[in-house]
Formats: structure tokens, sequence, C-alpha cells
């Protein structure tokens, strides 16, 4: 992959020819985790890129991107995955530290309760950038989505 210095213009049809490469590597290159930090980065790419794809106007590129995300942020907000219980990739609420824990954990944000303001503030992103482009994702994931949020935000300390 190329990377430009912040000096560096990209013309647009360099920056396509990398969005095309990007989806060409398809699903199975744009994440390889199950925890909260490398998912969390990897989702938040992929938004990017479709940022990138739907200011462009390809159209594929957006689709497949946007259907990916919206199935990866589902899972996030689901403890089942084709009917049975989850082990991995689910937030779930903590009534005993009012917070939400994201599995499987990276990092230690549970056992230190640290990071979430980023490990979580990546899936905001992603679910921000689909909620940009597809309206009714916005209204039927409001709920949970402002769960994340509010425990994002500080209260004395790194939570």
């Amino acid at each position: 992959m190329l990377y430009h210095s912040y000096r560096t213009a990209i013309n647009e049809a360099e920056l396509t020819t990398l969005v095309n490469a990007f989806v060409a590597s398809g699903p199975a290159s744009w994440n390889t985790a199950d925890d909260t930090y490398w998912n969390g980065k990897a989702v938040s790419r992929v938004a990017e890129v479709l940022a990138l794809a739907q200011q462009l106007e390809m159209s594929a590129a957006t689709t497949a991107l946007l259907d990916w995300l919206k199935g990866e942020l589902a899972d996030w907000l689901s403890a089942e995955r084709d009917g049975s219980l989850d082990h991995v990739k689910y937030f779930v609420y903590d009534d005993d530290w009012d917070t939400l824990l994201g599995l499987d954990e990276a990092f230690y944000s549970h056992a230190l309760l640290q990071d979430h303001h980023f490990h979580y503030g990546y899936f905001i992103r992603a679910a921000a950038e689909v909620c940009r482009i597809d309206r009714e994702v916005l209204r039927a994931r409001a709920i949970r989505s402002n769960a994340r949020i509010t425990d994002t935000r500080l209260r004395g300390g790194s939570r």
C-alpha cells in the first residue's frame, strides 16, 4: 500500500486506485481480530475507506464496505451469532462497575478498567460513518450506541 506524507496531495485517480485495492483485498484482510482494541482499529479503518468510497461515488465499493461494516457492528451489538450465544465480539454492561465491557478485552481494559475512551471510540467512529450514509441504521441502533458513547466519556480516569 502506498503511504503519502501530509505534504503530498493525492489525486482522485490515485485515491480511487487505493480504495479499489483495499476493497479487492477482501473482508478477511480488513479485520483479523476479535478484541476491542484491534477489532476497533479495523472497523475504524474500514469506516475511513467507506467515507472515501462514498465521496468518490464508488457505489460498488461503498456497498461492499457498508454492508461489511453493518454486519461487524451488529455482531458487536448482539451477544449471539447464528442463533447461539457468542463468546467474543460483544459488549456487556457491568452493573457493579457501572460500565460497558467489550469481549474480548485487550490491554487489560477490564482488569484495570482503562482505555474505554479509545477502544470503544473506534466503534463509535465506525457507527457514525455508517449512520451518516444509512439513516435507517441510525434510527435502529441509536439507543445501544448511546450506551457505548456514555461509557467512553471520562469520569475521573481513563474510562
